[in-house]
């Protein structure tokens, strides 16, 4: 129940994950947009999403597995992504 454990995915796409455990879903993250693609080790090689990560200091990385400490990572990685998109000075609020 934290937002680190969220992915965006399509309605079909989702419903035919169904209750797979993570392990079985791993790979197929890789076909899905950016951010659930980053889920995967496939996603930082050769990949234009390596510049962005360089750039955002963000601190995305593969996640084999999906444990009590992936879940803290996803977690910080995701507030720090909110706090990059929606920063005032980008938004020149």
């Amino acid at each position: 129940n934290r937002v680190g454990g969220l992915l965006l995915l399509q309605k079909k796409t989702n419903a035919s994950y169904g209750d797979k455990a993570y392990n079985e879903k791993y790979d197929y993250y890789f076909g899905q947009n950016q951010l659930a693609a980053s889920l995967h080790e496939k996603a930082y090689k050769h990949s234009p999403f390596l510049e962005f990560i360089k750039k955002s200091g963000l601190a995305f990385r593969p996640h084999s597995e999906f444990k009590k400490e992936d879940l803290d990572l996803r977690q910080e990685l995701y507030l720090n992504l909110a706090e990059t998109i929606w920063n005032p000075k980008i938004l020149e609020i």
